[in-house]
């Protein structure tokens, strides 16, 4: 019997590469393999659409995690198809202590502040149009506003009340409600 030859020799198309783990063959990643790829590639490509989001903010992936294994050791299967990589504290790098899989409404409440809105409060940015302080959140792909205030403190308020309105009992919005809006 003949050794099988080195992936990309011979003429065998069925020869694939042999897999450290199981979770990579071409078309048929795992969920958490694409997770673990993805996010390695944010971090270091600068030709990433989203590089400066991450990369370019000096957001970086631990040395240990650039072993496909040991991010799964830490990180555990995704518990599912709605949950995606999620890092904590947003100015923080990719590694155990400061990443979960969270749900799109769970990463919602994570977001960093606007860079555009002028304040450090998360959800609570200024209309140069209306020129008036608005509070927002986004639940469950609902972006959620409640009206625009004189004062960025008024507006931290709301935004306050949206949190503990719709964050402690998520349900959607009935139409006497603020504004609501589909975003994608």
């Amino acid at each position: 019997m003949t050794p099988a030859l080195p992936y990309g020799e011979g003429g065998d198309s069925e020869l694939k590469p042999p897999l450290k783990h199981g979770f990579a063959r071409p078309g048929k990643e795992a969920p958490e393999y694409r997770a673990w790829a993805a996010l390695r590639n944010r971090c270091s490509n600068p030709n990433h659409d989203a590089y400066k989001n991450y990369g370019g903010r000096g957001i970086k992936v631990c040395e240990r995690w650039n072993d496909f294994l040991a991010f799964l050791e830490d990180m555990g299967p995704r518990p599912s198809p709605k949950h995606s990589i999620d890092r904590i504290n947003n100015d923080g790098n990719y590694e155990p202590d400061n990443c979960r899989w969270a749900t799109r409404s769970e990463q919602c409440r994570n977001m960093r502040a606007g860079t555009q809105g002028k304040s450090p409060i998360k959800g609570v940015s200024w209309d140069s149009f209306a020129k008036k302080w608005r509070a927002q959140i986004r639940n469950n792909k609902l972006r959620i506003r409640t009206g625009y205030f004189s004062t960025e403190e008024e507006a931290a308020a709301a935004r306050k009340a949206l949190e503990e309105k719709y964050w402690a009992n998520p349900e959607p919005p009935s139409s006497s409600e603020p504004s609501v809006e589909r975003s994608s």
